[in-house]
Formats: structure tokens, C-alpha cells, sequence
């Protein structure tokens, strides 16, 4: 149970970083890291509805909503 638990670090800890990395490049976009995960989730597979979409990055449905209506709104 332990190594599980330095697991589990070590995935928050990965997490982070990618955050940290990516942020900045994301905004050049006017994304942040969850809509960039959110857009290759859905280039992965095209017929992903929302539901399915926060289900596989294990996201709030609202936060994957709010997510998806801002890309759509920079698209307008």
C-alpha cells in the first residue's frame, strides 16, 4: 500500500509540472492546459460526447461545459 501511495505523489507531481509547462504556451492560444486535454481527447475520437469527454479526463461535466463553450465562443 505504501508504493501506492508514492505513486500517487508521483502522478501529482507530474501533474503539476505539466501545468507549469504548458501554461504559458496555452495562452498564446487564449487555452489552458484542461481545453488543450479536452481538444486532444476529442481529436483521439471524434464522435466523444461531453459526458464522455469529462468521464475520460475524470473532470466536473460543468467544468468540461464551461470548457468546451469558451473554445466554441474563440471559434465564433
Amino acid at each position: 500500500m505504501k508504493d501506492i501511495g508514492y505513486l500517487a505523489q508521483d502522478i501529482s507531481i507530474l501533474h503539476r509540472q505539466y501545468y507549469k509547462d504548458t501554461g504559458e504556451l496555452f495562452k498564446k492560444h487564449h487555452l489552458n492546459p484542461t481545453a488543450a486535454c479536452i481538444l486532444l481527447t476529442i481529436d483521439d475520437n471524434q464522435y466523444i460526447n461531453q459526458n464522455q469527454v469529462a468521464k475520460s479526463l475524470v473532470i466536473d461535466k460543468g467544468l468540461a461545459t464551461r470548457e468546451i463553450k469558451k473554445m466554441q465562443d474563440l471559434a465564433i
